[in-house]
């Protein structure tokens, strides 16, 4: 594979990892409890895995719901996926950026997903992608 076709999967992968936020953003809707749910896990899974490939999603690029409940932190550190967060002014800045538009503060949110946070902690499925190995593939 030539460096070239190496970037260009890089970038593929990036940007189906941020379509995946979005499928996380409405199973979670979908979701019977609004909380978790099969469709979430196996997401989630899909996230972690290219997330430990290539590294995760920049924060501004996931729906403000996941960032602002806690949800983006919790799945990458379920998947020991290093990530950063705003800053406590970035915090300030994003909040009066989304809120009007996309929804509820952070104090209104972290609250409401912290079943959800529980559940990607326990979930067996991802747990499972942590510290796996890829399959062996022959030359």
């Amino acid at each position: 594979m030539t460096f070239a076709e190496v970037k260009r999967l890089h970038a593929w992968a990036a940007w189906e990892q941020e379509l995946l936020w979005n499928d996380l953003a409405e199973d979670l809707r979908r979701a019977i409890n609004s909380s978790w749910s099969i469709g979430a896990a196996n997401t989630s899974v899909r996230i972690i895995g290219v997330a430990q490939l290539i590294g995760p999603t920049p924060y501004g690029s996931v729906p403000w719901r996941l960032l602002a409940s806690g949800i983006y932190a919790a799945l990458l550190s379920a998947g020991g996926v290093p990530y950063e967060l705003p800053s406590e002014e970035e915090w300030v800045s994003l909040e009066e950026l989304m809120c009007p538009e996309h929804g509820q503060p952070r104090e209104v949110l972290v609250p409401r997903y912290r079943s959800t946070v529980r559940r990607i902690f326990s979930d067996s499925e991802i747990a499972a992608t942590i510290d796996t190995d890829t399959p062996d593939t022959e030359e």
